[in-house]
Formats: structure tokens, C-alpha cells, sequence
């Protein structure tokens, strides 16, 4: 969807049921208020029972960090690999529970925490850093339901700056009938196969018209942007999946705290502010996570954070504006120095993911798999070569094609270790020995 065409929120919803909407404002009566109390209930009831239902399958009905979910044992996603002590003081490492070939995937999970960088905030989704062609869309037919008394349970709007005046949706009620049939974003076509020529104005009789014809339902077809971008903040973009998952009902949270904080556009980059947002946000038990099949955000207190050189104003700042203590504004930089995945999308860095899949794996300058985020946004661990059952999983935590003395020094500063793997430990004979022919050489010049 072009930038100068963003969806913007209607005041009203437009009721496109057979009631006119002088009627439909009128029917408030105790027994539809009391059918309509009951049939939230139920419908949160069947919400928390499918949920329970998702949580069980994955290991998760405990919680992440009650002593006895997936994660709090050490458990990895699809059971081939499990954190426990690595021995000789090493702390813990991640190790395979059966051979697994070259290439195979080990593990993979949306991480914990992400953010998109400001110059892809409206070119790569927020959620799962899919990145489409700009503009592109596509076409669904699709059948709408008008549910007696309530309409189809979707608010309307004009698209704005769009050349041509143009319906879509801005709203699905959570009781509607239609949700997962349109979406936000959608832009009507045509209804009952005439092609809609102009705003709401012009589709909402076509719609009540197709409902008479049709009883109780109206074929149409709307197109889908591939990533719709927040009209609220315009710092974020949703893929079409995500829109459909109902994720900027979360991110709707995200918007209206972004919007308090003035200014923040002229402030530079944004994306440790909204990281820290976001942080804040699942933390946040009226709120949660963004989505059930995630790493448990919780589980970022498992992972390191070497000190992060942050000036004490900034830190000030940036604990004022997300609403967290310094101390954990600071881990949280911190963490993301020493374990932050690089994202880059369409031939640029487009953001960050804080992955503790990632993380709790060690680092070896000639590691046996690699850690990745593919095109669906999943952080996952891959097999460089065939890794046997029992041996512990390594990644490199640094570009491993460096010289020895370039990755010493980058561990070092960088994630506050001097590596003593089996490499560096060749190498750095093989580096002391060149160190000393070269003294030779200079005194042996010296004497001359």
C-alpha cells in the first residue's frame, strides 16, 4: 500500500446489516444486552479453552518459568537438543539428544524480542520481518455473513489519498462473524459480482442490497495489501498473515504509547525506544505476548549482558520514556549487544532479533551449526556438518572467516571472553611463532 494512501480510523462504524442505523441504535433492549453478555462469555471460554489446548501441546501449560514448561527445563523446540552443564566450569551449553545431519534444522522459534529498524519501519512487518514487494496486493473472493441485529461486525472508512475514493475495512469486531473472512486493510472491489465505484457510500447499499438478495450474505471480492503499514504511529508494518492473526490488535498498544511520547520522530533512531516499548508491553500482564508460539520473553533474564558504556542522561531518558527501572533498561542493551541477531531484508540491516535460542548456545571459532533468522522471521540453528548424539551444539558468535588476532580482540571487547577453543588455540601457537620470526628478523636487521 502506497505511504500517502495509509488507513486512517473511521469515527463511526458503518452498519451494513437489513437495520437501518436509526433502528440498530434504538435496539438496546435487556434481553439482547443480556443474549449479548452471554455470548462474549462464551466466546472468551471457548478463546481460553483453545489456548489451554495450544499451551499443552507445546509444553508451555506450566508457564515458562514456573520450574516445569519447555523452556524452564532447558528444552529446545522439536526435542533434538537440550541445555544442561557443560562441565570444567563452563557454565551451561546446548547439547544434541540424537545425530543429526549436515544442514538438518535443529531448533527454530520466533525470538523473544525484536524490533525493525526506522529506515524498514514501513517496508518489513514488525512481527515476523517478512518483507514484500512494495505495493503488492492481492485479490479474495470472499462471502460476508450479516448476523441478525449486529450486522457484519466491520467498520468501513474511505481509503485517504488514494486517486480514486475507495471502501476497506479498518475494523473486525471481536464478535463478528466475519473474522478471518476480511481483515484490516482490505479495499472492496466489487460486491455481488458490480464493481464498487467510489467510497462507503456507494458499497454500503450495495452491500445491504446483496444481503436482501442473498440471504443474509454478499459475495465479494477485496484486495489484501501485502504489508499494511500503521496509520497510528507509521512506524510499523504488519505483513498480510500477521494482519490476519489479529497481531495489530497488539500492536495497538504498541501505537498508543508511541503516540504519547512526543517528538520521538525528530529524536533520530527509534528502535531502542520501541524495543524497550515492546519489552515493557509483554511484560505487562494485562497485555502479554504478542503471540502464544513465541520464546517466552521472561527467558531473556537466562541470557548475558556484558556492560553496556550507555551515558547516565541517556539511560535516564530511555528509562523515563518506557517506563522501566534503569537497571533494567541497561541489562536490556546490554543483552542485546552480547546476543542480538542481525535481520537484513531487501540487501540492508532492517532490524534485530534477541533470540534465547540463540544464546544459550556457545561460541566456537569453528562451530559445528550456525544460527539464522529465515524469511519467516524464526530464529533457527542449523547443522554445518553431522553432529553426533551427546556433542555439545556450537555456533560462532563473530564472522569465524577473521584472523585470529581480529577475533580475539572482537571477543574480547565484544562479548568479554578470550576464546580457548581448539582453533584459537592452534592459531595462537601458529601467531606467537610468526610473532617471534618477525622479532628475530628486525634484531638480526638491528645488528647489521
Amino acid at each position: 500500500m502506497p505511504e500517502t494512501a495509509s488507513v486512517t480510523t473511521a469515527a463511526v462504524a458503518v452498519d451494513i446489516s437489513e437495520v437501518s442505523a436509526e433502528n440498530a441504535h434504538q435496539n438496546t433492549d435487556e434481553t439482547l444486552d443480556k443474549e449479548a453478555a452471554k455470548k462474549k462469555e462464551a466466546n472468551r471460554k471457548k478463546r481460553e479453552k483453545a489456548k489451554a489446548k495450544k499451551a499443552a501441546a507445546t509444553g508451555e501449560e506450566d508457564g515458562a518459568l514456573s520450574g516445569t514448561g519447555r523452556w524452564a527445563k532447558g528444552k529446545l523446540p522439536g526435542g533434538r537438543a537440550e541445555r544442561r552443564d557443560a562441565g570444567d566450569g563452563r557454565g551451561l551449553g546446548v547439547y544434541a539428544n540424537e545425530a543429526i545431519a549436515k544442514d538438518a534444522c535443529i531448533a527454530c522459534c520466533k525470538p523473544a524480542l525484536s524490533v525493525v529498524f526506522d529506515k524498514s519501519a514501513d517496508n518489513v512487518c514488525g512481527f515476523c520481518f517478512k518483507a514484500p514487494e512494495k505495493d503488492a496486493t492481492t485479490d479474495h473472493a470472499v462471502e460476508l455473513t450479516s448476523a441478525e441485529g449486529s450486522g457484519f461486525g466491520i467498520q468501513l472508512d474511505n481509503l485517504k489519498g488514494a486517486a480514486t475514493p475507495t471502501t476497506l475495512v479498518t475494523k473486525v469486531t471481536h464478535e463478528s462473524p466475519n473474522r478471518g473472512v476480511v481483515q484490516i486493510g482490505d479495499q472492496f472491489v466489487s460486491v455481488d459480482g458490480i464493481p464498487v465505484d467510489g467510497g462507503y457510500d456507494k458499497a454500503v447499499p450495495m452491500l445491504q442490497a446483496a444481503v436482501k438478495a442473498h440471504g443474509g450474505k454478499a459475495p465479494c471480492v477485496v484486495r489484501r495489501p501485502a504489508l499494511l503499514v500503521c496509520p497510528g504511529c507509521k512506524k510499523f508494518a504488519a505483513c498480510a498473515s500477521c494482519v490476519g492473526e489479529g497481531h495489530m490488535r497488539w500492536h495497538s498498544y504498541e501505537c498508543g504509547m508511541l503516540n504519547t511520547l512526543a517528538g520521538i520522530e525528530k529524536a533520530g533512531e527509534s528502535s531502542t525506544v520501541r524495543m524497550l516499548l515492546r519489552y515493557r508491553l509483554s511484560t505487562e500482564p494485562k497485555v502479554g505476548e504478542w503471540c502464544d508460539d513465541k520464546e517466552p520473553v521472561g527467558l531473556l533474564t537466562s541470557l548475558q549482558a556484558n556492560a553496556a558504556e550507555v551515558p547516565a542522561q541517556q539511560l535516564a531518558n530511555l528509562a523515563k520514556v518506557s517506563s522501566l527501572p534503569a537497571a533494567d533498561v541497561a541489562k536490556l542493551i546490554g543483552q542485546v549487544r552480547t546476543n542480538a541477531c542481525e535481520v537484513s531484508r531487501n540487501g540492508c540491516k532492517a532490524g534485530m532479533a534477541l533470540s534465547v535460542l540463540t544464546g544459550w548456545h556457545n561460541h566456537d571459532c569453528l562451530p559445528n551449526a550456525q544460527s539464522l533468522v529465515d524469511a519467516d522471521g524464526k530464529v533457527g540453528v542449523h547443522a554445518l556438518r553431522d553432529i553426533e548424539e551427546g556433542e555439545e551444539i556450537k555456533i560462532s558468535y563473530i564472522d569465524a572467516t577473521q584472523d585470529y588476532d581480529v577475533r580475539r580482540k572482537t571477543l574480547k571487547e565484544h562479548y568479554g571472553f578470550e576464546c580457548t577453543c581448539g582453533r584459537c588455540a592452534m592459531e595462537e601457537k601458529a601467531f606467537l611463532k610468526k610473532q617471534m620470526n618477525e622479532k628475530r628478523q628486525y634484531l638480526a636487521g638491528q645488528r647489521r
